[in-house]
């Protein structure tokens, strides 16, 4: 038994579902109401990926990254050991500079 994907949408045209449609019996595809074919994907440095809010224009999909990123902030990634020893390390050089210049000492150089 054949079958097609189809793409719904609201009256508004944002995605509401995938629907699966299989022929009837007399082997026909009947496309439902406010579907269209058209995958909501788009593609970005050559992969493609599924759409934020995709909503139908009746052409074509558009999405909303702004809506989703203010709704979906990114996590904050905790610090790796790395990234810290050089935070500790700039500070102490910060430290050490302004010791120096309170005090009017003179550095050596570094060999």
């Amino acid at each position: 038994m054949n079958y097609k994907q189809f793409y719904a949408f609201d009256e508004d045209g944002n995605y509401t579902e995938s629907v699966l449609v299989f022929e009837n019996e007399k082997g026909q595809l009947i496309q439902p109401g406010n579907t269209t074919e058209v995958e909501p994907v788009t593609v970005e440095n050559e992969i493609s990926r599924a759409m934020f809010y995709p909503k139908w224009t009746g052409k074509k999909w558009t999405e909303d990254k702004k809506k989703w990123l203010k709704e979906h902030p990114p996590l904050e990634q905790e610090k790796t050991e790395i990234e810290i020893m050089k935070e500790e390390l700039a500070a102490t050089k910060e430290t050490i500079a302004a010791l120096v210049e309170n005090n009017n000492l003179e550095v050596p150089e570094a060999e």
